[in-house]
């Protein structure tokens, strides 16, 4: 049996450059629809991941912010079209930036002028088992060691920079609310005694 050759012998070696530049591009096409960042690994604007899945894809958007699309069922067709299932809700930023997965564990978006404009507060100084951000199959970006889960999109409000607005509601009983205007208007009183 004679061995063919993987060349045919029409194509000339000048269309081999273009060949395998085509190729890398599709293997580095292939490397980005993985459903984890490693540690020590960064996405562009405009680039993502899916989850393994294959229902949900995280894309670090040209507006800065990190978003999970919901996206359409094979069986769908060509029209169908992803939808949005969940978005930072920390301002984004104009211009190039990457989103990196440090290796102290802390992912961390940057602007295009290096200055960190996002982290997810993970960073440890020295971290025992390296920490990797994963799109999950239910469509949640999660930062985890392996061991523990140490930040996802849930967590998100833990990650507040000094100046955010905070809301916080307090539910009090009628009672607590009488004891405590009780208590206010004895320590006025307390504090304007005439002499």
């Amino acid at each position: 049996m004679a061995v063919q050759p993987l060349i045919p012998k029409r194509l000339s070696s000048r269309k081999l450059p273009l060949l395998a530049g085509a190729a890398l591009l599709l293997a580095g096409l292939a490397a980005r629809a993985e459903h984890t960042l490693a540690n020590g690994s960064h996405l562009l604007m405009g680039q993502g991941l899916v989850s393994a899945n294959g229902r949900f894809q995280l894309e670090f958007r040209t507006d800065g912010k990190l978003a999970v699309y919901r996206l359409p069922d094979p069986g769908a067709g060509a029209g169908a079209l992803r939808t949005l299932h969940w978005e930072s809700s920390r301002p984004g930023f104009t211009g190039p930036g990457l989103l990196a997965m440090e290796a102290d564990n802390n992912l961390v978006a940057y602007g295009s002028d290096r200055k960190p404009r996002w982290h997810s507060g993970t960073h440890h100084p020295v971290p025992q088992f390296p920490a990797q951000l994963t799109l999950t199959d239910d469509g949640t970006p999660c930062v985890h060691d392996g061991k523990r889960i140490l930040w996802d999109s849930s967590k998100e409000a833990a990650t507040l920079q000094p100046g955010d607005a905070v809301t916080v509601r307090i539910i009090l009983t009628k009672k607590e609310i009488r004891e405590a205007i009780a208590q206010a208007d004895a320590e006025r009183e307390s504090k304007c005694v005439v002499q």
